[in-house]
């Protein structure tokens, strides 16, 4: 079956899915079929390896719009940030890049995360936070073209400097439109200084797979403005105490093991804001408690 887009004709396909209003929105390519854009033209995937994902070559929004490619092979990219070597690219609505990913193989028993990143080398990056050099996972950018976030692969860590400090990281680190830092997340507990004393920030149950957001967060302005913690808060006032403790749930995966659910702690200019969950969560005057970090 061969469909014709406004990129170009698609040939062979097969896995084809409409939106309800009858526009194509994704299919396999099963023969060689170029698309053509602007200045360029890429090649969804149509051979089969052993890496790769059971995934549409190519995906449309409902206006014909191109949504995503999943290319044939790495192929050099012209974005925001520069060219970059690309297996997988989406688009927003209006055609401007949203995401690029160096690589986009299916990970199993057989194909591993540490097989799948030593196929890119590690590139160099400069930011005003810090230099360093990594093996990138993901660029997001904005609509506009700045940069979003940068994902790194799952065993990259480096050091960034911060308005708390030094920390370590994992994961990756976002960004806002005007190139500030927006948050980062802490690869280990690491103690950072916080308008109520020194905390230990660390979640334990980051997933790690997008840095679009993160557990350490900054304003635009490179202020901590939250974080997450596992250490007991105590509250002061009056004498009287209120003790704020992480909640902890049985592991999904074992029936020995409990997972510690972090506070979230958010700093505005005379309030704290602690999130123990749904349910509890403390606004306090910052100017009429004291806080005892456990």
């Amino acid at each position: 079956m061969d469909i014709t887009t406004q990129y170009g004709t698609l040939h062979n396909c097969y896995n084809v899915a409409y939106h309800n209003n009858g526009q194509l929105a994704a299919c396999i390519c099963r023969e060689k079929s170029p698309i053509y854009m602007d200045n360029f033209s890429i090649l969804p995937y149509f051979s089969e390896n052993s890496r790769r994902k059971a995934s549409p070559s190519i995906k449309f929004y409902d206006n014909g719009n191109l949504k995503a490619v999943y290319l044939e092979k790495r192929t050099t990219i012209s974005t925001p940030w520069g060219k970059i070597l690309t297996e997988m690219l989406t688009f927003y609505p209006n055609g401007n890049i949203c995401r690029v990913f160096p690589l986009n193989g299916q990970i199993s028993a057989y194909w591993s995360e540490k097989n799948e990143a030593a196929l890119i080398d590690k590139s160099s990056f400069s930011f005003a936070c810090g230099n360093f050099s990594a093996r990138p996972m993901c660029f997001h950018f904005y609509e506009t073209g700045e940069l979003e976030s940068l994902t790194l692969q799952p065993a990259e860590q480096i050091e960034l400097t911060t308005s708390v400090g030094k920390i370590k990281i994992k994961c990756g680190l976002s960004f806002y439109k005007n190139g500030q830092l927006a948050s980062i997340e802490p690869a280990l507990p690491q103690k950072i200084n916080t308008p109520i004393g020194s905390i230990k920030t660390f979640n334990p149950n980051s997933v790690d797979v997008s840095a679009d957001k993160n557990s350490l967060c900054f304003s635009e302005t490179g202020l901590l403005s939250s974080c997450k913690t596992t250490t007991s808060i105590i509250a002061v006032k009056d004498n009287k105490e209120t003790v704020i403790t992480p909640d902890t749930k049985r592991h999904p995966l074992s029936d020995t093991a409990v997972l510690t659910i972090p506070l979230t702690i958010k700093f505005a200019k005379e309030h704290i804001t602690i999130i123990k969950n749904e349910q509890e969560i403390f606004q306090l005057n910052s100017n009429n408690y004291r806080f005892i970090i456990k």
